[in-house]
């Protein structure tokens, strides 16, 4: 089917994107532990300034340790960015983004033999969104020295802003793997839906891929400048294109289904 040998080459573009991330670095099983560790940070009224820049100073290398120590998981790294200094946090992120890059496997696998990434690149992608969350939804004050909520927008630098001018390339690296992930479900959704051409029960999944589709869309938009400029741009095109084709298909079988 002319279709089916389509999807193969979107599939095999798609994977292309997360080839870039897949140069692993091969390391050891490690037993690692499944809950994150317990994030005690000093109470912003009792602590002195002193302690409280002693502690930030720390931050960045006890999140080293924990990274090696446990799966990474938003519950315990989300705590202990928002308790750093700007350098401890901009080196902490791009240590974070270090290990999607390298090892993605290192998430969720004690080893990189055991990772099968068809099976987890939904838990990547609610992973992923719960960073990106954090990135869009708060500032930092450089006064203060710490992060803050939009709520607060006065104060402070968007986190986006200062990613981007001090780890930069971390921060495209970032969202370039956020859109890989997103295009496995892309091309995953749009064979589930094309099973679905001529009936009823279409309109549903051709959803799905649509809100798919413009989730890539706006991610695209962060990586713009960057070397995944061009790349990323191309491929949304040709989703795009395909989304039609796969419209086109459900329209011509649903007039022969009336004529029949």
């Amino acid at each position: 089917m002319v279709f089916n040998w389509m999807l193969n080459i979107r599939l095999i573009l798609a994977g292309c994107c997360f080839v870039f991330f897949g140069f692993f670095e091969v390391l050891p099983s490690l037993n690692l532990v499944q809950q994150g560790p317990v994030i005690c940070l000093p109470n912003a009224i009792d602590a002195s300034a002193e302690l409280q820049q002693k502690t930030k100073n720390l931050q960045v290398d006890i999140f080293k340790k924990n990274i090696e120590k446990y799966y990474l998981n938003s519950s315990w790294i989300l705590p202990m960015l928002e308790g750093m200094g700007l350098d401890d946090l901009t080196n902490s992120f791009s240590i974070y983004v270090q290990i999607l890059r390298e090892r993605p496997w290192f998430y969720f696998c004690n080893s990189k033999e055991s990772y099968r990434h068809y099976k987890y690149y939904n838990d990547f992608i609610e992973q992923l969104q719960v960073m990106h969350d954090f990135i869009t939804n708060n500032q930092f004050d450089i006064k203060a020295d710490s992060v803050v909520n939009n709520d607060f927008a006065d104060l402070g630098v968007p986190l986006e802003d200062l990613f981007k001018e001090y780890c930069s390339a971390d921060y495209y690296d970032f969202y370039a793997f956020f859109c890989d992930q997103l295009s496995f479900l892309f091309v995953d959704s749009v064979n589930a839906a094309y099973e679905y051409v001529g009936t009823s029960e279409y309109l549903e999944k051709i959803d799905e891929c649509d809100d798919i589709y413009y989730r890539i869309f706006d991610l695209i938009i962060k990586v713009k400048g960057s070397k995944y400029d061009n790349y990323y741009h191309m491929q949304i095109s040709r989703y795009g294109l395909l989304l039609n084709f796969v419209d086109q298909e459900h329209k011509m079988l649903s007039e022969t289904k009336k004529k029949a």
